[in-house]
């Protein structure tokens, strides 16, 4: 039986693998040159996913990079005859396809973006099953065959849910996405976590700054000075009782930023450098995080107990979602009474 392995985290294939008749692909969303993720920055339109996932010959834009299949190593595809097929397309080619989705927000958000795909292309089908999994990035191809998930069949309720789910991530208010929790989402099993992990991420109704945000004022906080980038993998990587993010490295350091670089900054001793140096320019924005030893202002230590508003001194302008979060639009969330609170 041949399976098409479609995984949230990179799988490595391995030359005794060669002639297996799985195939397994990372199905994230290339956009020209990077990756882009779900849980940061404004959501893809429709056209721009429908375009990278759609059939190589259907696409508005065909150069290097705009395809899903891009970036797959070349001796993945090969005896496949893959190359340029649509998501769509390519689910009907093999016996069964299973989805095996880790445990974050961003997979979840993928998850639930790629059963809207499906189910709009009427490729939701007896052989498509979940397997929700834990992390499986640097796993070769044989470390994952040996692994044990659930299976969970596919169907039209799954996807109608998924479809839900994804236009309300994608409102222009976060009103939708907060009205999922009324609603049985046990279908998806990792759903009703995703919902509550992102709202978290929405302004506070007494700091005017959300969950990942107010992590990096606590990790600054204590003890002398520490750099920058080991604040944030501390951010970051700590998976234990303590506050968590949803967000990456990188996404996370273009989050500290606004904090050191307002009107009146809750955050000192930041290279203003990081205010002009190019995104793509990787190296020298480590160096930077490396170089800078944060430390919190008087504002930023009032912001901690509570008694300052980061919102009423400083601008705000970043994406949640759909949602794009301004001084003038700023949605609030408190997460005491699950309340959210309109501008």
């Amino acid at each position: 039986m041949t399976r098409l392995i479609l995984t949230t985290d990179y799988i490595y294939s391995k030359s005794d693998a060669a002639d297996s008749p799985d195939l397994f692909l990372h199905f994230g969303h290339s956009f020209g040159h990077h990756l882009q993720r779900l849980v940061y920055g404004p959501p893809p339109t429709a056209v721009e996913l429908d375009d990278g996932f759609d059939m190589r010959s259907e696409q508005r834009h065909q150069k290097r990079g705009a395809h899903w299949l891009d970036f797959v190593p070349s001796d993945r595809l090969d005896g496949f005859e893959v190359r340029g097929m649509g998501l769509a397309q390519l689910c009907s080619c093999f016996e069964t396809v299973e989805l095996w989705i880790g445990p974050t927000a961003n997979d979840q958000l993928e998850l639930i973006w790629l059963l809207d795909y499906l189910r709009r292309r009427k490729a939701i089908t007896p052989r498509l099953f979940l397997c929700p999994a834990d992390p499986l990035i640097g796993l070769s191809t044989d470390q994952f065959a040996a692994m044990k998930a659930p299976r969970i069949l596919i169907t039209s309720a799954h996807a109608d849910l998924a479809s839900r789910a994804w236009q309300a991530f994608r409102s222009p208010t976060p009103q939708a996405w907060h009205d999922l929790l009324q609603e049985d989402l046990s279908a998806l099993p990792r759903l009703r976590e995703t919902v509550l992990k992102l709202l978290v991420e929405l302004p506070a109704p007494d700091t005017g700054l959300g969950s990942t945000e107010m992590g990096l004022l606590e990790w600054i906080c204590p003890g002398p000075p520490r750099r920058l980038s080991a604040i944030i993998n501390t951010l970051v990587y700590f998976s234990g009782y303590y506050r968590h993010t949803i967000f990456n490295y990188w996404e996370t350091a273009l989050l500290a930023e606004p904090l050191a670089f307002g009107p009146i900054p809750a955050v000192t001793a930041l290279n203003p450098e990081l205010q002009t140096v190019e995104l793509h320019n990787l190296r020298r924005r480590d160096e930077i995080h490396k170089e800078s030893r944060p430390e919190l202002t008087d504002f930023g230590e009032a912001i901690l107990l509570g008694r300052e508003d980061f919102s009423r001194h400083n601008p705000v302008h970043r994406w949640w979602g759909g949602t794009e979060l301004t001084n003038a639009n700023l949605r609030r969330w408190d997460p005491i009474t699950n309340v959210l609170i309109a501008p």
